[in-house]
Parts: C-alpha cells; sequence; structure tokens
C-alpha cells in the first residue's frame, strides 16, 4: 500500500498552523548571515615566554659528522682524552621570548538574530580568522645558562660566570582565531535605520607560535564585550559591524616526556674574549614553562542577507532539493522519536537545537515547510 500526498495541502495546513500560533503570528525573528569583509581590522599584539631545562652534547658523529665538535666536562683538563669522547653537559636552562605587534585583514563569519519586536539582538556562530593570509614572525630572545665545559674542535673553554645570549630563531604565529562557544542576546537600540547593541559574547581566542619549529598552543577563554550594529536593507540584504577587544595570559605547559622532544642543532657562539667558528652542539631540552599574552582589538564590518530557518536547518529533510511530502514524513518520524534531525530551535527561539524537540521545534518546521 503507498499513500499519495498533496503537497499544496500540506502547506495550507502549514499556513493554518503559522496563523494560528500567536508567537509566529507577530514578527518573527529575522536571522542574518554575515561575512566579513576586506575592510576588517585586527591590531594587537602577542608575547611568549618558555623556560626549559635539559642537556648539551656537542655533534661529533664516529661515523656522520667525524669532525665534528666534542664537548668536555669542566672548565680545566690535561690531555684530554680524543675522540670519540664526547660528554653531556647539564643541566643546562635555556630562557626564551618573543613579541611583537600584529596588524592584520581578518576574515570570517557570523549571525546576527534581529527581533525587532522583542527589541534583541543575538549574537551566533561568531569565528574569525584574526591574521587573515598572514602568518606573522618575530625574532626570539634567549640566554642559556650551564655550568662550566670545554669544546674540542673548535677549542673553547665555556665559564659558567654568565649567560650567553642565543640567536634561537623566530617565533612564527601560525593560528590566532576568534570563536564564539555560546550564543549570547542583548537589547537592540534604535539607531541611524538599524539597530545597536552591546553584548558580553563568550570566546575562544587562540594562538599558535612555533619556537625554533616547535609549536606551542595556549586558548584565552573568557566573556568579551562586543559592540555592534546592523542596518536591515532591501530584498533582505543587511550591513553589519562588530567590534570587541581580547585580552588575556595563559601558562605555557610543559613539554611531554613521552617521547622524548628530539634534539635541536644549535651553533654555540664562541665564549667572550674568543674568536672563531661557532661550536656545534646539540640541545635536548624540556619545556618547564612559560606564558602566553594576547590583546587587540578586532573591527569586523559584514555584509549579509536574511536567511530562512530552513536554511540552516532546512525542511528539505531528504536533500534532494525539492520539499515534499517525503519530508514531511521523515520530520515526523524525527519528531515522534524525539531525534536530533527534528531539533531545530535553541532557546530564545535561536537557530540550532537546544537539546529538547517539542512544539517550537514542530512549528518552525512547519513554518519553513509551508513557504516551501
Amino acid at each position: 500500500m503507498s499513500a499519495t500526498f498533496n503537497v499544496s495541502a500540506f502547506r495550507l495546513i502549514g499556513a493554518a498552523v503559522v496563523l494560528a500560533s500567536p508567537s509566529l503570528a507577530a514578527a518573527s525573528p529575522t536571522i542574518y548571515q554575515f561575512g566579513t569583509t576586506p575592510a576588517s581590522t585586527f591590531t594587537g599584539n602577542f608575547s611568549v615566554s618558555v623556560n626549559s631545562a635539559g642537556s648539551l652534547i656537542g655533534n661529533y658523529d664516529a661515523v656522520t659528522n667525524a669532525g665534528g665538535c666534542r664537548t668536555l666536562t669542566g672548565t680545566f683538563g690535561i690531555n684530554p682524552p680524543g675522540p670519540p669522547t664526547n660528554q653531556r653537559i647539564q643541566p643546562v636552562t635555556v630562557t626564551g621570548s618573543s613579541s611583537g605587534n600584529i596588524a592584520s585583514v581578518p576574515a570570517g563569519n557570523y549571525r546576527l538574530v534581529l527581533d525587532a519586536a522583542a527589541g534583541t539582538v543575538t549574537i551566533l556562530g561568531l569565528s574569525v580568522n584574526l591574521i587573515g593570509t598572514q602568518q606573522p614572525s618575530f625574532p626570539v630572545n634567549a640566554t642559556i645558562t650551564y655550568p662550566g665545559f670545554r669544546t674540542r674542535t673548535p677549542n673553547y673553554t665555556y665559564f659558567f660566570l654568565a649567560p650567553v645570549p642565543l640567536p634561537i630563531g623566530t617565533a612564527d604565529v601560525s593560528v590566532m582565531t576568534a570563536t564564539q562557544t555560546a550564543p549570547a542576546s542583548g537589547p537592540a537600540t534604535p539607531a541611524g535605520g538599524g539597530y545597536s547593541f552591546t553584548i558580553e559574547v563568550p570566546m575562544d581566542l587562540s594562538v599558535t607560535a612555533a619556537l625554533s619549529g616547535t609549536a606551542n598552543a595556549a586558548t584565552v577563554s573568557n566573556p568579551v564585550t562586543v559592540t555592534g550594529t546592523i542596518t536591515p536593507g532591501a530584498g533582505g540584504a543587511a550591513t553589519a559591524t562588530l567590534s570587541f577587544t581580547q585580552t588575556g595570559t595563559q601558562p605555557v605547559p610543559p613539554s611531554p616526556t613521552d617521547p622524548p622532544p628530539a634534539p635541536l642543532p644549535f651553533d654555540l657562539p664562541p665564549p667572550p674574549l674568543s674568536t672563531g667558528p661557532n661550536a656545534g652542539i646539540l640541545l635536548s631540552l624540556l619545556v618547564t614553562g612559560g606564558t602566553t599574552t594576547i590583546n587587540g582589538t578586532s573591527t569586523l564590518p559584514g555584509t549579509g542577507s536574511a536567511r530562512r530557518l530552513s536554511d540552516i536547518a532546512p525542511a528539505d529533510e531528504g536533500g534532494d532539493g525539492t520539499i515534499d511530502g517525503s519530508d514531511f514524513i521523515a520530520f515526523i518520524n524525527a519528531f515522534a522519536i524525539g531525534g536530533a534531525e527534528a531539533d531545530l530551535v535553541g532557546a530564545g527561539g535561536t537557530i540550532g537545537g537546544d537539546g529538547t524537540v517539542d512544539g517550537d521545534d514542530f512549528i518552525a518546521f512547519i513554518n519553513d515547510f509551508a513557504i516551501g
């Protein structure tokens, strides 16, 4: 036995449900999807400091680098042993830091739900790559502290009295993102043909910076005060601007000990008052701690358009591009068992499920089904 469905009848039924519902008979909230424009800006800075401890040893290898540097413990000795003696020097500590300013064109998107009747704006799904196409790079300043030791090939004596500055490389920022972690709403104030608002938005600011090839990631989570405007236009078009300042400090976690990090090849400059080539050594270090500090201001003008709920939680349940009786049955089946596919409406009428399948979800689906 097969059933035949009159799509027009279903649309009339849907329209009747909409008219019968007091919450939908009034003007419903309008959902706008925005993408940032090239006029968006991020200005700020980041700094990172890292402490590490470990050991060093010459890069001599009897097979692959027989002419390499060897290290010997102590600062005095007569007739030091020759190859293959290559002694590990420990403990060694290295303190490094890097900082710099960033000015970029961020890229991302966000949604605004404007409820003119209730006088509210809701921010949803804010996700922005703050550095855009850039990958800023800053020099790392570091110092190394060690017990006294000697080297052979070249022949130097390094006394323990003073830390040695190291040109250890660069800090390369590969990730800097701002991501909203939960919907946030606030009052909408009429202003200049549109609305202005100030909303506290929970947000993660994440940064990944590689120091001399070793990546360190940090995320600062805190509420951020977002100010903005939204101006609806003709045909569902709209413009908006969001602005916010983020700041925070996050600890750098210690390095995992298993597996141990690979030794870092390094050319150690000659000791003070000595001249000659650098001494080739291998640094074996574990990060013991540090901090990453991030702050900056983002201004995100966006252009967008009004979206139906069905653009984000489609009434086209089958995904075949046609809204018909099979989509209605698919939704009803999901609704009957409380399935996630039927959870369309979040708290306060926002987009996205709230973990409960109820009448709000049913009315939202019927509304979208009725208008196709």
